[in-house]
């Protein structure tokens, strides 16, 4: 009898599921329209937690908008999503705040483990972010992205160990060590 109620309740969950999908998809389609950037915020971070792509659209408006934390939040929106490393690029490029560079990072490591791949473009703009970061957080977060794309891109690798060189705080070269090894980053050491 158990057994009989279980399959009954899972097969109406089933059957309830698209009308569900559809009414949580106009509910985040109608907060991404409040004129409350709080409201804004979760539903774009609701949008990142639904591993879909319906909402790059948009989502995408939010990656220029003038608050800083709606910009981070579109950041997260977009990690699952298989448009996410073509907005990456133009977007980290541009982009100034600590905040959002941190957001960016994680997105596109999330990106590269979920199997996406990045253009070449977006790697060479990630490589100059890590560069030019200064605050260690934010490199940390940049250099993680590179260093994912480096496991599998030779290429990124290369940008990696040519971001290493480059590198002259001694903390931060610590950093890199996660992503390639001693005789990698060092070739000319014994």
């Amino acid at each position: 009898h158990t057994s009989s109620t279980q399959t009954k309740k899972s097969e109406k969950q089933q059957k309830d599921q698209p009308a569900l999908a559809e009414a949580a998809e106009a509910v985040l389609h109608e907060r991404l329209q409040s004129d409350d950037s709080d409201v804004q915020r979760e539903a774009l971070l609701a949008i990142g937690n639904s591993s879909g792509d319906h909402f790059t659209e948009q989502v995408v408006p939010f990656t220029s908008h003038e608050n800083p934390d709606l910009r981070a939040a579109a950041a997260a929106a977009l990690r699952f999503s298989a448009d996410g490393t073509k907005v990456y690029g133009p977007w980290l490029a541009k982009e100034a705040d600590a905040g959002v560079l941190l957001a960016l990072g994680k997105a596109i490591r999330t990106q590269l483990i979920h199997g996406h791949t990045m253009d070449k473009t977006t790697q060479g703009v990630l490589a100059a972010a890590v560069e030019e970061a200064t605050e260690l957080r934010v490199k940390a977060a940049l250099l993680s992205a590179l260093g994912q794309a480096a496991r599998t891109d030779p290429s990124a690798k290369a940008a990696l160990i040519h971001a290493f060189a480059k590198e002259r705080d001694a903390k931060n070269q610590a950093l890199y060590g996660a992503y390639a090894t001693a005789r990698e980053l060092m070739p000319d050491s014994p």
